[in-house]
């Protein structure tokens, strides 16, 4: 049998950390992807995760899944206060692919948000794969009110957090 050869050469708890982010990044994608590429992102999951447990406990670190504490970290990291979240890529060219489909995916059409205080639901999104366009959403208060448009980067999803609760 062929001996895997590592793709990257840094150190260890690095190399930990990036496996936690990209991991949160296939949890997350896993909830907010439609069929069949939510179970293909649980797979990835379910991988993922046991090559982290593989790995802390070969050299005796906690985790994301054995310390609420380092789940917490890593939950902070990965979501900011507003816009998208961190998702990790492995190369630019996995970015141009999958980027535009987080930013459809995270804020699809019936999402609630928060915006300037207050309660949303997006009502359009109108993220583009064209980086020169801004990334900007219509939000609704309610269907009779109308909409309004507003950056990515201005508004924050109200349920970020559960969707990775279930570390």
């Amino acid at each position: 049998m062929e001996e895997k050869r590592k793709s990257r050469n840094i150190p260890i708890q690095d190399y930990i950390s990036i496996l936690q982010l990209e991991y949160l990044s296939y949890m997350l994608r896993s909830k907010i992807y439609r069929s069949p590429f939510k179970e293909k992102y649980i797979d990835f999951c379910e991988k993922k995760k046991e090559t982290i447990k593989t790995i802390t406990l070969k050299v005796g670190r906690a985790s994301i899944f054995t310390d609420d504490h380092i789940k917490q970290k890593y939950a902070d990291e990965f979501f900011n206060n507003a816009g998208l979240p961190n998702f990790q890529y492995r190369d630019d060219y996995q970015r141009g692919v999958l980027g535009i489909h987080d930013k459809k995916s995270f804020f699809s059409v019936g999402t609630r948000v928060e915006f300037d205080g207050r309660e949303y639901y997006v009502s359009r999104n109108l993220c583009y794969k064209d980086d020169n366009m801004p990334d900007m959403l219509c939000i609704q208060q309610s269907p009779d009110v109308p909409w309004i448009r507003v950056c990515v980067n201005d508004v924050r999803r109200i349920d970020q957090f559960d969707l990775i609760e279930e570390l």
